[in-house]
C-alpha cells in the first residue's frame, strides 16, 4: 500500500475521529471525511474481507490486517471503521481514531496525547527506553484513563513506523494499551512481516487479503479509467457495462493464478492489474486511448470457456450433443441418458 497509486486513498482515512462527545461541528466534519472515504472507487470486492474483520471484533481485542503492498490493507481497515461509526450503538462503540493523526487537536486531552505518543514512537532519533521517558509515561498515563472503560475502536496503520526502533516501540505501547484498558480494540494495518515476532497480551485474529477477483477487478478499472466516463464506446459507457464486456458471468469469481481462465481472458486479467488494487488503479490512470481500444477488443472476441458452454460427445453418436449436466443428474438422470444412448431417435 506504499505505491504512489494507493497512497492518496489511505491519506485520507488519517484523521477518521468520531466520538459522541464531539461538538457538531467536529462531528460533521468528521462525518464527511469518512462518507469521502468510502464511497471513493478504491474499494471493490472486499465484503467477505470486512464481514470477517467485524465478526473477529468482538471476539479478539486485536486484529491484524496483512497482505502485499497495494492489495487495500487501509482501505478495508477504514471500511470496517466507517461501518461502525455508523452504526456505534449496535457495535457498543464509543470512539473510533485512526492513528496516527495527522494534526493535533489541542482542545482535546485525549488526542493531543495520542498525537504526542506518536511522535515518540515514530522519532527515531530519540534511543532512551520508553520505560524510562517521563513524557511518553505520562502522555500513556492520559491515553489509559481516559480509555480504561471506554468502548474504543483504535485503527492503528503500523506501516508508517518503519524501521526497527519505531516497530519496536509500537509493539511496547501497544502491549501497554491492551494490558491498561478493559474493552479498547485495536485494527492494526501492517505487512506481512511486520510485527509478525510481537506476541499480543490478549486474544488476536489475523486477515491476511488476498488479489480481487476478475469482476472486482474489472469494476475498479473501469470506476478509475477517463475512458468510461467519457464513453468513448457504446459497449462500455459504465462501470458495470464496461465490466460485464471483459468478463463472463462464469468466470466472475476466478483469480489470478485459479487456472480456470483461458488465455485471453488471463491476458485481459493481467492487463488491468492483475488483481492488487493499486496495480489496477495504475494501470487505468497510464492505460492510453490505443490500449483501452485494444482491451474492447480482446473484450469482444473472448470466447466461452465455462463447463457450461461444453458438450458430452460419443464416438458414435458424433452428431448428437447433450449439456454435461444432463449426463451427470443422479440415478434418475444416468437412466435418461443410457435411453437417449440406446435410441438417440428419441431426441
Amino acid at each position: 500500500d506504499n505505491t504512489p497509486s494507493s497512497r492518496p486513498v489511505s491519506a485520507l482515512y488519517l484523521s477518521i475521529i468520531y466520538t459522541g462527545s464531539l461538538q457538531s461541528s467536529c462531528m460533521c466534519a468528521c462525518e464527511s471525511i469518512i462518507a469521502c472515504c468510502i464511497h471513493f472507487h478504491s474499494f471493490f470486492g472486499r465484503e467477505v474481507d470486512m464481514y470477517s474483520v467485524l465478526q473477529s471484533l468482538p471476539q479478539c481485542r486485536l486484529v491484524r490486517i496483512t497482505g502485499e503492498p497495494g492489495i487495500g490493507k487501509g482501505s478495508l481497515a477504514a471500511a470496517v471503521c466507517q461501518y461502525i461509526c455508523s452504526r456505534r450503538k449496535c457495535f457498543r462503540t464509543d470512539i473510533v481514531i485512526w492513528l496516527p493523526l495527522l494534526t493535533s487537536p489541542n482542545e482535546d486531552k485525549l488526542m493531543s496525547a495520542l498525537h504526542c505518543v506518536f511522535d515518540i514512537i515514530q522519532n527515531e532519533s530519540l534511543q532512551v527506553s520508553l520505560r524510562e521517558d517521563c513524557e511518553f509515561r505520562r502522555m500513556c498515563g492520559i491515553i489509559f484513563e481516559k480509555l480504561y472503560e471506554e468502548n474504543a475502536l483504535l485503527a492503528i496503520d503500523a506501516r508508517q513506523f518503519a524501521g526497527e526502533l519505531p516497530t519496536e516501540k509500537l509493539s511496547l505501547f501497544l502491549e501497554y494499551l491492551l494490558r491498561a484498558t478493559k474493552k479498547a480494540r485495536i485494527i492494526l494495518v501492517c505487512s506481512v512481516e511486520m510485527l509478525r515476532w510481537w506476541k499480543s497480551p490478549c486474544v488476536e485474529a489475523k486477515h491476511e487479503l488476498d488479489t480481487l477477483h476478475f469482476k472486482a477487478s474489472a469494476l475498479l478499472f473501469g470506476v478509475a479509467t477517463p475512458f468510461v466516463a467519457a464513453r468513448r464506446h457504446r459497449e462500455a459507457r459504465t462501470p458495470h457495462c464496461f465490466s460485464n464486456l471483459l468478463v463472463d458471468e462464469e468466470v466472475n469469481y476466478s483469480k489470478i493464478r485459479d487456472g480456470a481462465l483461458s488465455k485471453q481472458s488471463s491476458k485481459i486479467f493481467d492487463s488491468i492489474g492483475g488483481g492488487n488494487p493499486a496495480r489496477v488503479l495504475e494501470a487505468a490512470q497510464t492505460m492510453g486511448p490505443q490500449g483501452f481500444d485494444d482491451l474492447i477488443s480482446l473484450g469482444r472476441k473472448k470466447t466461452p470457456q465455462t463447463p457450461q458452454h461444453r458438450y458430452c460427445q460419443t464416438s458414435t453418436l458424433s452428431s448428437h450433443r447433450w449439456p454435461l449436466k444432463l449426463c451427470f443428474g443422479g440415478l434418475r438422470g444416468l437412466r435418461l441418458t443410457t435411453e437417449i444412448l440406446r435410441n438417440p431417435c428419441a431426441l
